[in-house]
């Protein structure tokens, strides 16, 4: 099945239209943009599980409800023009041969922009860019080959620009669009960095500026700001001091560059002890949500734990807070709410001074379990019937409505279906609550003594 597009399209849908709408290219099938044709996806989402073949066409992402690019299949692109004042989302890995034009947010969200030996980033700016959440590796890259001098040369618009430099060969150029993170920690880094991959790569003596934008300082000093270089993918950082800054153009620049690797901007203590080493942070599904559990190895003038909790891994809201312990210690949160969503700990030291964890997500639903108490009403017994994900051991309670605890029953709870009888002899008629409250399982069910 093949479509030939040879004018203009616009796909427009209402705002706040599902993710699943949208121009969806499906299993089998192939869209040809012939010529210069113009393919307009308003509040749509382009989803590409067929082929889609671009031509010298432009496909212009427009509107005020937030999209993205999907499907099975990565999708290439001649000219892409992001112009979604709520921003487009990769959901898969895209590729450009001309020109990605920026009039909106771009969120790489863990994938990769692959631009073209011809292609350039154009009209990018502080509010119109390319980023992604702290901890992911979206990024845009590009391979040339430098067979002679570079002068002045900003391949691709990446934002890394040789003002002087030899012939580089074969070169990637790959400029990440997040925060390199460090044993947990990612303070005191801009939410950029570049790893720089020439065949030629000794003896350079090069001059290099690397450009950022104001809102990826991250809390960076742009004004004492310095370079930082790794040769082993971000272990350890090496101090490198720049030899020019533009604070208004927004660059740092190093001349005498003899090889190049991980290089990114930051403040004067990168590599300084951090306060809080933390060893795990996971998601466990629980009967009531997501259990988050942690750990730290190490804390230094720690004061509390901030759990920061997102839908999309943008927008994020305080959920919890807990007190550090100031020592190697584990943690715990539960999240009741639960349901689908990003988690991220926000780390405060005394001073006021913070890092972010890793993010994890998280699948964990609130369980519905059918709790049956019978006979009810009771005189002799009543039989507590459930089901449980887990075996435990555990206590029933039996509790007076004013709160008094009459009657306590040691029972094991088995893995699936279960029925645990209470006898009731000696209890006054009246009202009672009988209650499981662990932490695999929490019952509360009330019935009447005859």
């Amino acid at each position: 099945m093949k479509y030939i597009l040879t004018g203009l399209l616009a796909v427009a849908l209402a705002n706040g239209a599902s993710a699943q709408n949208g121009l969806i290219i499906t299993p089998g099938a192939q869209l040809t943009m012939s010529g210069n044709a113009t393919l307009t996806l308003q509040n749509a989402n382009l989803v590409n599980n067929g082929t889609f073949e671009p031509g010298n066409g432009s496909v212009r992402m427009t509107g005020t409800a937030a999209g993205n690019i999907s499907g099975n299949n990565p999708a290439a692109f001649f000219n892409l023009l992001i112009a979604n004042s709520a921003g487009i989302q990769l959901q898969n890995n895209i590729s450009i041969i001309n020109q990605l034009d920026l009039a909106g947010m771009f969120h790489a969200n863990n994938f990769g922009i692959s631009l073209g030996t011809n292609a350039s980033i154009i009209n990018e700016t502080e509010l119109h860019r390319i980023t992604d959440i702290t901890g992911n590796t979206g990024h845009a890259t590009t391979r040339r080959n430098f067979a002679s001098p570079l002068v002045s040369i900003n391949p691709g618009n990446l934002g890394v620009e040789f003002v002087n430099a030899p012939a580089l060969g074969n070169t990637t150029i790959t400029r990440y669009a997040s925060v390199f993170v460090q044993n947990g920690s990612s303070s005191g880094r801009i939410k950029r960095y570049y790893n720089i991959e020439p065949a030629n790569n000794s003896s350079l003596n090069a001059s290099v500026r690397f450009y950022y934008f104001d809102a990826e300082l991250n809390g960076v000093d742009e004004a004492t700001a310095i370079l930082w270089k790794s040769t082993n993918n971000g272990q350890s950082w090496t101090t490198m001091q720049p030899d020019a800054r533009n604070t208004t153009l927004n660059y740092l620049q190093k001349d005498g560059v003899d090889d190049f690797s991980l290089w990114t901007i930051g403040g004067a203590n990168l590599n300084s002890p951090l306060p809080v080493v933390l060893t795990s942070f996971n998601a466990e599904c629980k009967q009531e949500g997501a259990h988050l559990v942690w750990s730290t190895a190490m804390e230094q003038n720690s004061h509390v734990f901030i759990v920061e909790k997102s839908k999309d891994g943008f927008s994020w809201n305080e959920v919890g807070v807990i007190d550090a312990k100031g020592t190697a210690a584990d943690y715990k949160f539960n999240d009741k709410e639960a349901g689908t969503a990003y988690y991220r700990l926000k780390q405060v030291d005394v001073d006021g001074t913070f890092t972010y964890s890793k993010i994890i997500r998280s699948d964990c639903e609130i369980k519905k379990i059918t709790v049956m108490l019978y006979p009810n009403p009771a005189s002799e017994y009543t039989e507590l019937v459930f089901n449980s994900d887990k075996a435990f051991n555990t206590t029933i309670h039996v509790i007076t409505n004013n709160g008094q605890v009459v009657k306590q029953l040691q029972t094991p709870v088995q893995q699936g279906n279960n029925k645990i009888r209470i006898n009731l002899p000696g209890l006054s008629s009246g009202t009672y609550i009988i209650r499981i409250n662990h932490e695999e399982l929490n019952i509360s069910k009330t019935f009447i003594k005859q």
